[in-house]
This record gives C-alpha cells, structure tokens and sequence, in this order.
C-alpha cells in the first residue's frame, strides 16, 4: 500500500470580519493555516485526499495561480505532450484532457470526482493545480514526471482576475472590494 502522508495544514474559521468581505464567493469558506490561503469548506473533506494524489512519472502537471496564464500554456502543453494532435485535442474539452485536480471543491461533480478518475486512468496524465507546492504531493518533484510552473505580475493577476467574468458581473461590486480579497489573504487560489 502506498503511503499516505498526512495534510501539513489545519483548518480556521475566518472571523466575522473576513466572512463579511469574502461573502463574495457565495461559499463557507476556511483558512489553511499555516499558509494563510482560503479554499471552499469542501477543503476538510477532500484536503488529505488531494494532498495524496500521487502523480507518476510520465504525468505533465501545470502549476501556478488563477489567472496567470494557465488556459493558454495548458492548451500548448497538451498539443506538445500529444504529438501536435490536434483532432485529440479538438474531441474533448478542456476540463476532461487537462482537468484541474481541486474541481471536487467547486463543482458538483455527478460522477467520479476528478481527482479519483485521474487515479484509474493509465499512461500519460495532464493535471492542472492551482495550489502552490507546499500543499500538492510531497513527492512530486521526485516521480520524474514534467512540472512546468507559470507565474505572472501579481498586479495582472488581480486586474486579470476582477475582469474575469464571473466577478464584475455582479451587482455592486468594485475593485475596492475584490482588492480586499487580495489584501486580507481571503483570494481563494484554488479553483
């Protein structure tokens, strides 16, 4: 049997304070101490399975935070790591050839959760994470599979993410607003 690590974070309420200004996102939200992140309640069921997702070595990860260009690499990752096989890749979405691993915190998954089908699948993976390393598998610099880490100026980011259209959209909300997300450490990065 594989070993199982156990998760290098607790969970903390956010105060009254911070519930107030992530209310935002429509959704229980927790803190993972020690490193000051916000993720979905969700996080306490599924934190230690997603902690011990085991990658393997033929695995392409793409790690870094939302809106820092992910989509794009993901796409010319999954063309290069097929062979430039464009028919593959015009047959399937995104979200089933190059799925984010943390998509049971968000999504109703009916079926599978994501993380769990990635487990059964056989040959070459393509897993997308949006969490930084301190909370993906230990080893996962170890297997010998490919990590290609993105990053992109925090202040694009933040522009970048209240664009996106899921924030401005809704009614009442300002750039004040969604910068205290970013300021009070509230900024769910995994999605």
């Amino acid at each position: 049997m594989e070993k199982q690590y156990e998760c290098p974070f607790n969970y903390q309420e956010l105060s009254e304070e911070e519930k107030n200004i992530a209310a935002f996102y429509n959704t229980h939200m927790v803190r993972l101490i020690p490193t000051r992140s916000c993720a979905p309640a969700l996080i306490k069921k599924f934190g230690k399975e997603l902690y011990n997702f085991k990658p393997k070595p033929e695995d392409i990860w793409l790690v870094g935070f939302p809106r820092s260009g992910t989509t794009l690499t993901q796409e010319i990752l999954y063309l290069l790591g097929t062979d430039l096989n464009y028919e593959k890749a015009a047959g399937a979405i995104m979200d089933l050839r190059f799925p984010v691993l943390s998509f049971v915190l968000f999504r109703k998954e009916e079926q599978l959760p994501t993380h769990k089908r990635l487990e059964a699948e056989e040959g070459r993976r393509f897993i997308k994470s949006h969490y930084g390393f301190d909370l993906i598998h230990p080893e996962i610099l170890e297997t010998g599979c490919k990590v290609v880490f993105i990053t992109r100026n925090p202040k694009d980011v933040i522009v970048s993410s209240f664009h996106y259209p899921s924030y401005y959209n809704r009614p009442g909300h300002t750039f004040e607003k969604f910068w205290l997300l970013f300021k009070n450490d509230l900024r769910k990065f995994f999605s």
